[in-house]
């Protein structure tokens, strides 16, 4: 008899075993899920913004040198007149038109604004 008891025993702690490999697959198979979805949430979130921002910048953009031009010099016109304190210049490098004030005493000039292209 208590051959047989201990026998049981054995398998009873087996089941308790096997019972808790069971409860931890599930929670890791749970938490694999978990970060999937929020991997997909992630790479979803990631490319909305990076289309939003490529959106941004396409729609507050001028299209062509010409238009950046033409803007920079009648804000300039419309704002600062005839003075000479104020001017456009084309930066080639980064393809916009920039609006500046000259420094003072050969101060660096003020960038005033930006006309993207």
């Amino acid at each position: 008899m208590k051959k047989g008891a201990v026998h049981c025993i054995k398998i009873k702690n087996l089941l308790h075993i096997s019972q808790y490999s069971i409860i931890c697959a599930n929670i890791i198979l749970a938490l694999k899920t978990q970060i999937r979805a929020n991997m997909k949430v992630g790479f979803v979130t990631i490319i909305v913004l990076a289309a939003g921002v490529m959106l941004f910048l396409f729609f507050t953009s001028y299209h062509s040198a010409f238009e950046a031009d033409q803007a920079c010099h009648f804000i300039k016109w419309e704002s600062y007149k005839e003075s000479l304190e104020f001017g456009c210049d084309h930066d080639l490098e980064t393809n916009q038109w920039i609006l500046y004030q000259e420094g003072s005493n050969h101060e660096p000039a003020k960038v005033i604004k930006r006309f993207r292209y």
